[in-house]
């Protein structure tokens, strides 16, 4: 009974650490208009596909298409800026 208990309450740490380490904001896996994803930088860390930029707005790195983020969470193309 020891040993079920002790799982169960590994599972629930392991579970709690993985929740913990996504962000609050989590974006799709890539980018809507040419589907990039992930790449590292030069140093070998990984690094998103989007840059954040001001007034809830996202650019992709590789095509530079500029998307406005909704509260729902879904990306729209922005229109507003040329």
């Amino acid at each position: 009974m020891l040993i079920y208990i002790f799982l169960v309450a590994a599972l629930l740490v392991g579970l709690v650490i993985v929740l913990d380490l996504m962000p609050d904001d989590i974006m799709p896996l890539s980018c809507p208009a040419c589907s990039a994803g992930w790449s590292e930088d030069v140093v070998g860390r990984p690094r998103p596909w989007y840059v954040r930029e001001r007034h809830g707005r996202t650019r992709c790195r590789t095509c530079h298409a500029r998307f406005k983020e909704h509260p729902d969470g879904t990306l729209h193309p922005d229109r507003d800026t040329l």
